[in-house]
């Protein structure tokens, strides 16, 4: 994908190219020490102290886990900056960039920046950009606040020049409406009426799949009744395309256990469109939009034989809890969201540890069937969705 050697993006006035060693003269002329007043790095020293930075971020390419780019003006290739994506194989990729200082001013770092999320939107399956900047950094800081990124954290970190950074960390996540999301040559949308039986085929190839049951009468009649199901009650149905057929599907609706709680459902992809990052996308992206709508818990429930979900959801911050309903499951998953999270990460701040209803104790090591629950318990968790219970 990024190690092509003609890989480049553009956008209305830039170019944006992998950096090279013909660059070298001029990042080392144009990377000053006003340049780097807020940054970490300091200015180099030498031509070929920019050389072995160079050198680094070209394997670091080849490696898969940095894109650095050089940014170029597309009328005359004049040389305007550096930007780039570093951890691009994590879930929380953090941007950055810095331009000379006779092209600041005219919105050269803010059209980069957009250019390479737009990328990283198409690209890449992350939960959100990371973009650390000095709090008296106004213009920099102004680039995330244009793609609705939020201060999540502040701190302070000196500088390899001996300059305290008093630092804030923006998050901007993807723009989740559910109409349609771009991800390679994927798309999440909206569910239409129009996709009612192919979605319904692909859910039953999958469960047969994995040797599990399909219910039309039962456990899955809300895919055959998305509109009652989801639509009137606050929830949401997509659909997966490639190439203009459906691969996979994904749904939540509001439930009435846990704290103000939605619960994900229907997430399902056909085999060959899996082990591209298109799980964790869609994970994502429902708990965003989830998340959007004011909501303080999500819970799943799934099977021990869907090993992929399971390691997904594990993997995803989610915690085993008690009160499965569904009878082809035996697991159930909770997650907070929203307040509640923050809620909890200041509760394990102070070495305590946060509680959540039915949430299962560390300290047991069980499937989370309802048959584990005490008997006088069950009837609590127990929900009934308006329509499809």
């Amino acid at each position: 994908m990024t190690k092509e050697l003609n890989f480049q993006l553009e956008s209305s006035r830039l170019l944006l190219k992998p950096i090279s060693l013909d660059f070298r003269d001029e990042i080392f002329r144009e990377f000053t020490s006003e340049v780097t007043t807020y940054m970490h790095p300091k200015p180099a020293e030498s031509p070929e102290e920019t050389e072995h930075f160079i050198r680094k971020a070209i394997q670091l390419r080849q490696d898969g886990t940095d894109l650095i780019l050089v940014i170029l003006r597309k009328n005359n290739l004049e040389f305007v900056g550096v930007c780039g994506i570093h951890h691009l194989n994590t879930h929380t990729p953090e941007l950055g960039i810095w331009t000379k200082k006779s092209s600041q001013g005219n919105g050269y770092g803010r059209e980069a920046i957009h250019r390479l999320k737009q990328w990283a939107d198409e690209s890449l399956s992350y939960t959100y950009l990371s973009y650390p900047v000095d709090k008296r950094n106004i213009p920099s800081r102004k680039i995330p606040e244009s793609l609705g990124g939020r201060v999540a954290r502040e701190f302070q970190q000196t500088n390899l020049s001996g300059n305290v950074l008093d630092e804030v960390e923006y998050r901007i996540y993807r723009e989740v409406s559910g109409k349609r999301t771009n991800y390679r040559d994927f798309v999440i949308r909206d569910w239409q009426p129009s996709d009612r039986h192919t979605a319904a085929e692909i859910i039953r190839s999958v469960l047969s799949e994995y040797g599990l049951s399909w219910e039309p009468a039962g456990a899955d009649r809300d895919v055959l009744e998305v509109e009652a199901c989801y639509l009137k009650t606050g929830g949401e149905f997509w659909v997966i395309e490639q190439q203009d057929k459906l691969v996979g599907t994904g749904a939540y609706y509001p439930i009435q256990r846990g704290q103000n709680a939605a619960e994900i459902r229907k997430m399902y992809l056909l085999p060959e469109v899996r082990g591209q990052g298109l799980g964790r996308l869609l994970l994502v992206q429902l708990e965003t939009a989830i998340a959007a709508r004011g909501f303080e818990q999500i819970w799943i429930e799934t099977a021990s034989v869907l090993k992929e979900a399971v390691k997904l959801y594990e993997s995803s911050d989610y915690q085993p809890a008690i009160g499965v309903e569904t009878a082809r499951c035996d697991r159930v998953y909770v997650k907070p969201i929203g307040e509640r999270r923050k809620e909890d990460e200041g509760i394990k701040g102070k070495g305590m540890k946060p509680l959540h209803p039915f949430t299962q104790p560390s300290s047991t090591n069980t499937t989370g069937s309802l048959l584990s629950t005490p008997p006088r318990h069950r009837r609590y968790l127990r929900y009934v969705h308006p329509v499809c219970d």
